[in-house]
């Protein structure tokens, strides 16, 4: 209890302000509604939405789903918090490990990380580089022909799953 004919508040005025926890509705509906217009208007990914709609019933789903984008978090804070380095292979997705290994960088060189760990996040940065490109190079021994690559023909591509959060998006694999 304050008695506010006691308290000075002038010399020490302050103002309290309260927020919810989350901008997100609790009931499903509403978080659905929400989630998806985030999606649509870009202002989150699709694999981020389907993050923050967190239904129980669809929990394995979404730890398959995140799995891969939780590995390189969990590399990259390893290297923050202890400077324990894990290099990245072939099996990450190597441009989402690049774009939050630079988003890594970009936040860490404000708050003046330890130059021995930013080293470590730019020497991530450059083995994803090199794993990118050795991806993209012709087998050794194979000298591409003189004119080009030869086309080969193909057939059609088979359509995409559509995305309920999305209309018209692929559904990512």
């Amino acid at each position: 209890e304050i008695n506010l004919k006691e308290a000075d508040l002038a010399e020490d005025s302050f103002i309290i302000q309260c927020f919810t926890q989350s901008s997100l509705p609790k009931d499903p509906a509403g978080r659905l509604a929400k989630i998806t217009e985030m999606v649509q208007s870009g202002m989150i990914t699709l694999q981020e939405g389907r993050r923050l709609l967190d239904y129980p019933d669809l929990e394995q789903i979404e730890k398959l789903a995140n799995a891969g984008e939780e590995r390189i978090f969990q590399i990259l804070d390893k290297i923050v918090e202890e400077g324990e380095y894990t290099p990245p292979d072939p099996y990450m997705d190597l441009q989402l490990a690049t774009t939050l290994v630079t988003q890594y960088i970009n936040l860490y060189a404000q708050c003046k990380l330890e130059e021995d760990k930013m080293q470590l996040l730019r020497n991530f940065s450059n083995q994803i580089q090199a794993l990118m490109t050795a991806a993209t190079a012709p087998p050794q021994g194979q000298i591409p022909p003189a004119g080009g690559p030869v086309a080969t023909p193909t057939a059609a591509p088979m359509p995409q799953e559509q995305s309920p959060l999305i209309p018209n998006t692929p559904q990512p694999a």
